[in-house]
Parts: structure tokens; sequence; C-alpha cells
């Protein structure tokens, strides 16, 4: 209790003594089953919302573009990212905005965004018109599957 009314006497908190609610993170236990799913509800559907990114008219079910391998041969290349112009200077923060908004759900949430955001920070520095569509593809990815569940058992 010293604690809690430490806490309480300099702090505004709140108390979830169901273990419901931790660090942004929704906890749905099942004792019974022995396993608990964790999950982020709302976190991408309101960054998108941020980024005023609209509905992909079709379902995106990758997050990032295949480099197709050559067949045959001994050795596989690195992908080669095409010579275009960079990008505004407004354009490059919001690129950055974005990928560092989306790492931190991938991180936590959903593993399969890790190897699109790798690709998209090699060139976020300078992004080019291929950086910002592989982020219109990314984004796409989220609006398509806008909350993961994680099970531990």
């Amino acid at each position: 209790d010293h604690l809690l009314n430490s806490l309480q006497a300099g702090y505004p908190t709140s108390i979830d003594w169901k273990g419901k609610n931790y660090c942004g993170f929704t906890l749905d236990w099942n004792y019974k089953q022995g396993y608990v799913d964790v999950s982020m509800p709302g976190y991408l559907p309101k960054m998108l919302r941020k980024f005023n990114h609209p509905k992909p008219k079709r379902p995106q079910r990758a997050p990032h573009s295949w480099t197709t391998p050559a067949y045959g041969q001994k050795r596989q290349y690195a992908k080669v990212y095409p010579s275009l112009p960079p990008l505004s200077k407004k354009l490059t923060t919001i690129i950055q905005q974005k990928a560092g908004s989306i790492l931190y759900y991938a991180r936590a949430m959903d593993y399969t965004m890790l190897p699109a955001l790798s690709d998209i920070s090699i060139t976020q520095a300078k992004p080019t018109k291929f950086t910002e569509n592989e982020m219109q593809m990314l984004m796409d990815y989220c609006a398509t599957y806008p909350n993961s569940t994680i099970r531990y058992h």
C-alpha cells in the first residue's frame, strides 16, 4: 500500500486489478486453458487516420514487394533500388513518421512488417518515389490487417 499511496500522492494513477491493460497492450487472460492473448486494438486504425490513409481498393496481402529469384544461378543478388530523384523534405518527414509509427507496432505485435520496414529504412533518409510506393504498400497491408493478436501459452 505504501508504494501505491506514494504514487497516487504525486501522479494521476489508475489500477487494473484484472490485468487487462499493460503499456498500451490489451491482455485477454484465459486461465482455464492456460493462455493469454495480447493485442493492441485500435492502434493501426488510429495511425491510418492520422496519416489520412484510405482503405485500399483491394486487400494488400503482402507487406512488401517481392524480389524475383534468379533461378539456376549460384548467387542471388540483393535488391537493386532504382535511381530516382529524392522526394521533398515534407514527404521525407512523412515517410519517416509512418515508418516510426509502424515500427512500434511491428516490433510488438506483427513481425511480418519488419522486412518491409527494413527495406524502407535503407532509403528513408533520401526517399524516392520507389520508397513512397513501398510505404504505400505497407500502409495498405496495415489497413488490410488492422488488428493482430499474439497468443502465449
